[in-house]
């Protein structure tokens, strides 16, 4: 028996992300031993900090690469090589747009 492909609403998507990404910082707040377990799953190099002060304002960025292969199954293939379309599919793009205009 062959799967199915699911129809992807690209800005349902992008939507959904942006609500989701607002609860994070609360989230690990109240979930912290859970919070740092999946960061160690997602991130793949070592967290570069960096002091920053703007408009009056310190605080720190933080910086690493990271890979959602960790949080599959073993065995579950990962999509590295991009989509059919080029590196990225136009979903992805969406979702990635959506992403950068929260931070």
């Amino acid at each position: 028996m062959q799967g199915s492909v699911a129809s992807l609403d690209a800005k349902r998507i992008a939507k959904d992300l942006a609500a989701r990404i607002e609860n994070v910082p609360a989230l690990v707040g109240r979930h912290v031993p859970q919070a740092r377990q999946l960061f160690r799953k997602l991130i793949d190099s070592k967290l570069a900090c960096e002091p920053f002060k703007e408009n009056g304002q310190r605080g720190y960025r933080y910086r690493a690469t990271g890979t959602y292969a960790r949080l599959f199954p073993a065995g579950i293939a990962v999509n590295d090589g991009g989509g059919g379309q080029g590196d990225r599919t136009p979903d992805l793009v969406v979702a990635n747009d959506a992403l950068s205009q929260l931070s």
